[in-house]
């Protein structure tokens, strides 16, 4: 069943474009930008609220699949449909996530602003300073600071290494 499910697939990636990697950044900017969205505006803005975040999330599903559909059928469309299934993935990516950003924050307004209890540390604006830089705090900055110096070394040796 799986192998079956698996070979539906072929198709559709010969048509979106001969290349693995361009078709997986293809399909991921049809669904990526609505989840940016909500998150960034979610963490930066205190009156975001569920009724914006989801009427985004699925203005963003349907433009996205509609994209992904009109561009396995691009060959028969013409006019704004032909334009819309042609744009290139990327620009479609910025387009999207200007609109779920949009329709995220004309959405929020039509309901109340979710309580100062509910934001608690969500946002950046509700995030409470630590009380101390003592004790078990700072030994944790310590190895995340170590952590993030390994990562940075492993990847830049890594970079050196392939290029």
């Amino acid at each position: 069943m799986l192998v079956g499910l698996g070979l539906l697939w072929i198709p559709i990636i010969r048509v979106l474009s001969g290349q693995l990697f361009v078709y997986i950044q293809s399909v991921q900017a049809y669904i990526s930008p609505p989840i940016a969205a909500v998150f960034l505006i979610g963490i930066l803005w205190r009156r975001v609220n569920a009724r914006g975040a989801l009427a985004s999330l699925g203005v963003g599903f349907l433009l996205g699949i509609a994209r992904l559909v009109l561009e396995l059928g691009k060959d028969g469309l013409s006019g704004w449909m032909y334009w819309y299934a042609d744009i290139n993935f990327l620009h479609f990516a910025c387009f999207l996530f200007l609109i779920c950003t949009a329709v995220l924050v004309g959405v929020s307004f039509t309901a109340p602003p979710p309580s100062d209890r509910q934001l608690a540390g969500l946002t950046f604006a509700t995030v409470e300073p630590e009380a101390s830089a003592t004790g078990s705090h700072a030994l944790w900055r310590r190895k995340d600071l170590w952590a993030s110096l390994a990562l940075v070394l492993i990847v830049t040796v890594i970079w050196v290494y392939f290029s």
